[in-house]
Protein backbone atom coordinates (compact mmCIF):
# COMPACT_ATOMS: atom_id res chain seq x y z
CA UNK A 1 0.00 0.00 0.00
CA UNK A 2 1.45 3.45 -0.47
CA UNK A 3 0.97 6.05 1.50
CA UNK A 4 2.10 9.98 1.84
CA UNK A 5 1.77 10.68 5.80
CA UNK A 6 2.61 14.71 7.08
CA UNK A 7 3.70 15.81 10.69
CA UNK A 8 2.83 19.72 10.79
CA UNK A 9 4.88 21.94 13.61
CA UNK A 10 4.48 25.82 14.02
CA UNK A 11 7.80 27.58 13.83
CA UNK A 12 8.33 29.90 16.54
CA UNK A 13 9.32 33.25 15.79
CA UNK A 14 12.87 32.94 16.90
CA UNK A 15 13.30 29.73 14.33
CA UNK A 16 11.26 32.16 11.59
CA UNK A 17 14.51 34.56 12.09
CA UNK A 18 16.64 31.98 11.60
CA UNK A 19 14.90 30.50 8.47
CA UNK A 20 15.45 34.18 6.89
CA UNK A 21 18.73 35.24 8.17
CA UNK A 22 19.23 37.01 4.93
CA UNK A 23 15.73 39.12 5.21
CA UNK A 24 15.45 42.38 7.34
CA UNK A 25 14.83 41.48 10.62
CA UNK A 26 11.88 44.25 10.92
CA UNK A 27 9.89 42.28 8.80
CA UNK A 28 10.75 39.02 10.72
CA UNK A 29 9.69 40.95 14.04
CA UNK A 30 6.18 41.11 12.20
CA UNK A 31 6.08 37.39 11.99
CA UNK A 32 3.72 35.17 14.12
CA UNK A 33 2.61 31.42 14.65
CA UNK A 34 0.31 30.25 12.16
CA UNK A 35 -1.38 27.08 11.93
CA UNK A 36 -2.91 24.53 9.53
CA UNK A 37 -6.44 22.81 9.66
CA UNK A 38 -5.34 19.36 9.67
CA UNK A 39 -8.99 17.85 8.41
CA UNK A 40 -7.86 19.72 5.56
CA UNK A 41 -4.94 18.68 5.00
CA UNK A 42 -6.12 14.64 5.55
CA UNK A 43 -8.76 15.59 2.38
CA UNK A 44 -6.33 17.01 0.07
CA UNK A 45 -3.08 15.03 1.14
CA UNK A 46 0.23 15.32 -1.24
CA UNK A 47 0.20 13.02 -4.23
CA UNK A 48 2.81 11.03 -4.50
CA UNK A 49 4.18 11.45 -7.73
CA UNK A 50 4.05 8.61 -10.23
CA UNK A 51 7.68 8.61 -11.28
CA UNK A 52 9.44 9.13 -7.52
CA UNK A 53 6.87 6.10 -7.14
CA UNK A 54 7.98 3.73 -9.94
CA UNK A 55 11.63 4.78 -8.99
CA UNK A 56 11.18 3.69 -5.27
CA UNK A 57 11.91 7.38 -3.54
CA UNK A 58 10.87 8.13 -0.26
CA UNK A 59 11.84 11.09 1.53
CA UNK A 60 11.01 14.23 3.99
CA UNK A 61 10.70 17.71 3.00
CA UNK A 62 10.20 20.25 5.51
CA UNK A 63 8.26 23.83 4.29
CA UNK A 64 7.63 27.60 5.85
CA UNK A 65 4.36 28.23 4.37
CA UNK A 66 3.07 31.89 4.51
CA UNK A 67 -0.56 32.92 5.09
CA UNK A 68 -2.06 35.89 5.38
CA UNK A 69 -4.28 38.09 8.17
CA UNK A 70 -7.29 35.84 6.93
CA UNK A 71 -5.02 32.56 6.77
CA UNK A 72 -5.13 32.91 2.80
CA UNK A 73 -2.03 30.94 1.39
CA UNK A 74 0.73 33.50 0.46
CA UNK A 75 3.56 31.40 -0.70
CA UNK A 76 5.68 28.23 0.84
CA UNK A 77 9.25 28.05 0.54
CA UNK A 78 11.47 24.36 0.55
CA UNK A 79 13.27 24.35 3.71
CA UNK A 80 15.09 21.24 3.69
CA UNK A 81 14.95 18.95 0.55
CA UNK A 82 13.42 15.47 0.17
CA UNK A 83 16.72 14.98 -1.97
CA UNK A 84 14.41 14.10 -4.87
CA UNK A 85 12.99 17.08 -6.45
CA UNK A 86 9.69 15.16 -7.95
CA UNK A 87 8.78 14.80 -3.88
CA UNK A 88 9.64 18.16 -3.06
CA UNK A 89 7.53 19.91 -5.38
CA UNK A 90 4.57 17.95 -4.43
CA UNK A 91 5.09 18.37 -1.08
CA UNK A 92 4.82 21.97 -2.34
CA UNK A 93 2.24 21.52 -4.78
CA UNK A 94 0.05 20.10 -1.71
CA UNK A 95 0.15 23.12 0.91
CA UNK A 96 -1.64 25.34 -1.86
CA UNK A 97 -5.11 23.21 -1.10
CA UNK A 98 -4.57 22.97 2.56
CA UNK A 99 -6.58 25.50 4.89
CA UNK A 100 -4.67 27.43 7.47
CA UNK A 101 -5.61 29.63 10.53
CA UNK A 102 -3.77 32.85 10.63
CA UNK A 103 -1.33 34.07 13.46
CA UNK A 104 -3.07 35.97 16.78
CA UNK A 105 -1.38 38.88 18.37
CA UNK A 106 -2.91 40.25 21.13
CA UNK A 107 -6.15 38.70 19.80
CA UNK A 108 -5.35 40.07 16.58
CA UNK A 109 -5.14 37.85 13.37
CA UNK A 110 -1.82 38.41 11.68
CA UNK A 111 -0.17 36.87 8.81
CA UNK A 112 1.81 34.33 9.71
CA UNK A 113 3.99 31.17 9.06
CA UNK A 114 3.63 27.40 9.76
CA UNK A 115 6.32 24.82 9.16
CA UNK A 116 5.12 21.68 7.83
CA UNK A 117 7.40 17.93 7.45
CA UNK A 118 6.14 16.33 4.51
CA UNK A 119 6.98 12.60 4.40
CA UNK A 120 6.94 10.50 1.61
CA UNK A 121 7.05 6.73 2.42
CA UNK A 122 6.16 3.33 0.19
CA UNK A 123 4.54 1.08 2.80
CA UNK A 124 4.34 -2.75 1.73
Amino acid sequence: MLGAMCLVLALSPVATAMAHAGEPAAADAHQVEASIDLASKDLNPARYPDEALRAGHEGEAVLLVRVDAQGAWIDAVLIRSSGYRALDQAALDATRHWTYRPGMLDGVARAGEVRVTQRFTLDD
